[in-house]
């Protein structure tokens, strides 16, 4: 049986965080309690107070600490450049290239190489802390660091991406869950179409060209 603290599940003494949450908390009574970094070995543990323990989660929570942190487990070092990129990573909605990174940093730092944002990225997808959405139609891979099971809505014309409302897909796992008895860890839904800008567009150009 769970109990619920919060948004955290409490289960033989040990705190679960929400699907892509990434971490675990394994308690020890009384005040005890040891948090697991998915980005570090499973032997690496962090011992605090249990008054911290929600302060902790929060952080880790926030993507900007995940892929700072991640880039620090990876012996990575936190230059201004990387960490650019994790802000952009961080804050963008509209999941960005690695050329999209690159072009947007460029004036900020005009030594940045293209080099150092893939190799960035591609050490933030190997430890798990960004999803890559693949091609959306223009030959590139799209960057994400939301973790949480999502909608992506793509549009085939201009390329743009978009999250869609994750209470759809919530609804769905659990409903997936009732009826296989999976514990569902992740989840992705990429719907392709054309967004409303676009069929605006489109429906003006052939009005425009049935005159």
């Amino acid at each position: 049986m769970f109990q619920r603290i919060g948004d955290h599940r409490l289960f033989q003494n040990q705190v679960w965080g929400a699907v892509g949450g990434g971490y675990r908390v394994s308690l020890q009574p009384p005040c005890r309690a040891w948090i697991i970094l998915p980005c570090a070995p499973l032997t690496c543990l962090y011992p605090m107070e249990y008054n911290l323990l929600r302060k902790t989660i929060f952080q880790w929570r926030e993507p900007m600490n995940r892929l700072t942190i991640g880039l620090k487990q990876a012996g990575l070092r936190l230059t201004p450049q990387r960490v650019a990129i994790c802000k952009i990573l961080a804050e963008s909605k509209d999941h960005p290239t690695a050329m999209m990174i690159y072009h947007q940093l460029l004036p900020q730092f005009p030594t940045l190489s293209l080099a150092t944002v893939y190799k960035t990225l591609n050490v933030l997808k190997s430890m798990g802390l960004v999803h890559t959405l693949g091609d959306a139609g223009d030959g590139a891979e799209h960057y994400d660091a939301d973790l949480t099971p999502h909608i992506n809505l793509v549009c085939v014309r201009c390329n743009s991406v978009v999250d869609f409302d994750e209470g759809l897909i919530h609804a769905v796992q659990q409903a997936v869950e009732q009826r296989s008895g999976y514990e569902i860890q992740g989840a992705r839904i990429v719907y392709y179409g054309l967004c409303p800008q676009c069929r605006v567009n489109g429906s003006t150009k052939q009005q425009e060209g049935a005159q």
